[in-house]
């Protein structure tokens, strides 16, 4: 197994990069000019995290820093720095790039909660994701739970900020408990706005 603190510089065509894997989900090579240009300037100040993979065309999956990644094309760069992660399951390479993405407090409520979903379908229970995630608590893990619950429109108030995480316990209650419509909740979201406001 590589020692994490290993750098090896890789080509950047034999790394698959999987949008889906990706806790931040897709973005456009606009998004990361300005990476582009600190890079240009200062260099790749951190490696990318890699895992071997049995494909045809890639030899290495990204695990983290899809945004360094791209800003490496947008400089039209043949290599980069990574650090090969070897022996890591889908569970562990998920926590990896979460953790990653949390440190940097780079993602919203939503794909944040998002980020959850593979690993409980991996069987990860709330404890197991706390202890797997620094600095992650009780707390954090439900109310994101309960976010996938509600409907989108309040999904999106929640990315927006204009509703708590506390208001995301109380809208989760109110759905769970008195079976109200969309319309209703979504009407109490305007009501905690308005109080906001």
């Amino acid at each position: 197994m590589n020692d994490m603190s290993t750098i090896t510089q890789i080509p950047l065509d034999k790394l698959f990069e999987d949008t889906e894997f990706n806790c931040r989900g897709e973005f456009s090579a606009m998004e990361v000019v300005d990476l582009a240009k600190s890079i240009e300037q200062d260099g790749l100040l951190q490696p990318i995290v890699v895992t071997p993979i049995d494909h045809d065309e890639f030899d290495f999956k990204i695990v983290a820093g899809f945004r360094r990644f791209n800003a490496h094309k947008v400089l039209k760069r043949d290599k980069i720095d990574c650090i090969i992660k070897e022996g890591s399951d889908d569970a562990t390479a998920r926590i990896i790039n979460l953790t990653e993405n949390l440190n940097r407090k780079s993602l919203n409520i939503v794909q944040e909660a998002k980020a959850l979903i593979p690993l409980m379908q991996q069987g990860m229970n709330e404890p197991a994701i706390i202890k797997a995630l620094p600095g992650v608590s009780r707390g954090w893990v439900q109310v994101r739970g309960y976010l996938l619950q509600l409907p989108a429109e309040i999904q999106q108030e929640a990315v927006l900020g204009t509703i708590t995480q506390a208001n995301i316990r109380d809208l989760y209650t109110l759905q769970k408990n008195k079976h109200i419509t969309t319309e209703m909740l979504f009407a109490e979201v305007i009501k905690l706005k308005d109080a906001k406001a």
